[in-house]
């Protein structure tokens, strides 16, 4: 079963980071959400309204690696790399089962796949839906769950 680490990078540079991980060999994820928003133009400049659609990165300074046991070292020299995560009290690095991974790449995905159908619908003039963003404040729950396999328990549930 492959695990995967969970690699801190530099400030802005998750995507460099990956570049150069997979120059190694190794797969890499970098969970990015997608992003857009309409650029007003005003009157005086005559030009049409029109969206913009971009990709930023989900967790700052985070991505995911699959690299085996033992070669983490590889990591040091690498331009962009800050550190490997450990939780506190813990020195070796946090390994993620795939499976983890895979959900929380599905996830992800999905919420992406939403938001790109709902530029497209901006893009033909209809109006779009709103979902909440995994970028949202108090995703961070969501995301760290999906990620840790962490359960959250409603309160209405457990009483």
């Amino acid at each position: 079963m492959t695990h995967w680490l969970i690699i801190r990078s530099t400030r802005l540079q998750e995507l460099a980071l990956a570049r150069r991980i997979e120059a190694l060999g190794f797969p890499v994820w970098v969970p990015t959400q997608v992003r857009f928003h309409r650029i007003k133009q005003g009157a005086k400049t005559g030009k049409p309204r029109r969206n913009r659609i971009w990709e930023t990165p989900l967790i700052p300074r985070m991505l995911f690696a699959a690299i085996p046991e033992g070669l983490e070292r590889l990591l040091v020299d690498l331009e962009g790399y800050d550190s490997l995560y450990r939780p506190d009290g813990i020195t070796a690095p946090y390994m993620v089962p795939e499976s983890q991974i895979a959900g929380f790449r599905e996830m992800v995905d999905l919420e992406n796949a939403i938001l790109r159908r709902q530029y497209q619908r901006r893009q033909e003039g209809k109006r779009a839906k709103r979902t909440v963003k995994l970028g949202d404040p108090g995703a961070a729950e969501a995301i760290m769950a999906a990620i840790f396999g962490e359960k959250q328990v409603d309160v209405a549930e457990a009483a």
